[in-house]
């Protein structure tokens, strides 16, 4: 088993850390600890303690035409496909673009018949919105995610969908509570399950994961939690586990030893295939944001920050709604890092940028944030699927769904929708928050949104 030492940049009491193979085949968990170092603390980057001061970009270059943040008119009726295919699809998980133009959106499934029954729907849309009908039944795809009688049934949740460029899909559901477990289905170009993979198209895996994306080279990638820590997750591009990480694939970390929390929530790659992964982990019973790399074979990077890791400082002071995580997480074209982090204020979150080596970017003022989903812009500068909140005496009283764009020093880049902003689409006169997006090659954007009232859910394109 390999051995290699771990530390982290953290504020707080140095800890014993760990890395470790899963010893256990895929569906049980385990695992024996081998090695610890005690890291030397160092103080981590801290967010601004508010939202910064707003001004236009200065640089003519990025300037936009008047339609950009518009909805796409060519898109379903006005940019806006309404989920009206069945009533028992009852709200949107996450959403992926195919490589031929095509649309999916991952979605779940109610059955008052038989309300044990777990079940999820893949919606295929063709690039103009409308269903498309050579899929599956009429365009909507549907299986059993888990039957009554099954333990995990009640708490496994849909996360990710990805398209894996062959015509397959593959989704992602993994436990919120209780022990870790998380299933991969593999659903083909006809939209039934792919026998070949896994048992009748379904892997089971003894880790939470919380996302899964794809590497520049193919293979499928996740991060979440395990039964002793963090969890990486890395498939080969024909979808076998990369035994470098470990059985089934997978790599359990341990920051903080006997830690209550140790999850990553959020997982990107960069081009030349090192992994990083976001989340939070537990330091004395007190959150605390968590962002660290990897080499591709699931090796803490020594060259990112202090050891391959970023520990922010423990925050017990979060008003509710302000999530402790580090995360989703970007690269830029430049090798740039922006991650969603708590910000020094108690209210709000805001988005970092980091050099390549982990250090803080001192040439990128942070905006205050709370994004689902990070693209980065070609030319710099970055487009945010967020959610806008207003909290009074520590409780959210308003929330809705918003794109907002920042040019290259993180200011606001007014040129964007009305005032740099644009807001999700109501429903119903009620508003809507962003369940997952996907960018296309020409720049437009897809989001898939539900309603903050559980009454609908709908997919919106905007112009870039």
């Amino acid at each position: 088993m390999p051995r290699s030492r771990v530390a982290h940049r953290s504020p707080v009491p140095a800890v014993a850390a760990t890395v470790l193979l899963l010893a256990s085949a895929c569906g049980s968990g385990g695992g024996a600890r081998d090695g610890a170092h005690t890291p030397t603390p160092q103080p981590a980057a801290t967010p601004s303690a508010g939202p910064p001061s707003i001004a236009p970009s200065p640089s003519p270059s990025t300037q936009a035409s008047p339609s950009a943040g518009a909805l796409d008119q060519s898109f379903g009726d006005g940019g806006i496909v309404r989920g009206t295919v069945a009533d028992r699809i009852t709200a949107v998980s996450d959403v992926t673009l195919e490589p031929g133009g095509g649309i999916v959106a991952l979605a779940g499934v109610g059955d008052a018949e038989h309300p044990g029954t777990r079940s999820f729907a893949l919606l295929r849309h063709e690039a103009s919105g409308a269903l498309d009908e050579s899929f599956a039944a009429g365009g909507v795809a549907e299986h059993a995610l888990c039957t009554a009688g099954d333990d995990a049934c009640t708490e496994i949740q849909l996360r990710s969908i990805l398209a894996l460029g062959d015509g397959r899909l593959l989704v992602l559901a993994s436990e919120t509570s209780g022990a870790p477990e998380s299933r991969l289905l593999v659903v083909t170009a006809d939209g039934a399950l792919d026998g070949a993979f896994g048992d009748d198209g379904v892997l089971e895996l003894p880790a939470s994961l919380g996302q899964i994306v794809l590497a520049p080279d193919g293979a499928v990638v996740g991060a979440g939690r395990g039964a002793d820590g963090f969890a990486l997750l890395r498939l080969t591009p024909d979808l076998a586990p990369d035994e470098r990480l470990g059985p089934c694939g997978l790599r359990s970390v341990e920051l903080i030893r006997d830690a209550a929390l140790q999850s990553f929530r959020h997982v990107a790659v960069q081009p030349d295939g090192r992994i990083l992964a976001g989340g939070v982990v537990d330091v004395g019973d007190v959150p605390a944001a968590v962002l660290a790399r990897f080499t591709p074979d699931g090796e803490p990077d020594p060259t990112f920050a202090d050891a391959g890791w970023l520990v922010g400082a423990p925050r017990a002071d979060l008003f509710g709604g302000v999530s402790p995580d580090a995360g989703p997480i970007a690269v830029a074209k430049d090798g740039r890092i922006l991650v969603e982090m708590p910000s020094a204020a108690r209210t709000h979150r805001t988005i970092v940028r980091l050099l390549a080596d982990g250090n803080d970017d001192a040439t990128w003022t942070r905006p205050s944030d709370a994004a689902v989903e990070l693209f980065p812009r070609a030319g710099g500068g970055l487009l945010t699927v967020a959610a806008r909140q207003v909290i009074d005496f520590g409780f959210v009283v308003s929330i809705h769904g918003v794109l907002r764009r920042f040019d290259d020093d993180g200011t606001v880049d007014r040129a964007f929708g009305a005032d740099g902003a644009s807001a999700l689409p109501l429903l119903d006169g009620g508003a809507t928050l962003a369940a997952g997006a996907a960018r296309q090659d020409d720049g437009k954007v897809v989001v898939a949104c539900n309603h903050v009232g559980g009454r609908g859910w709908l997919l919106a394109r905007f112009l870039p």
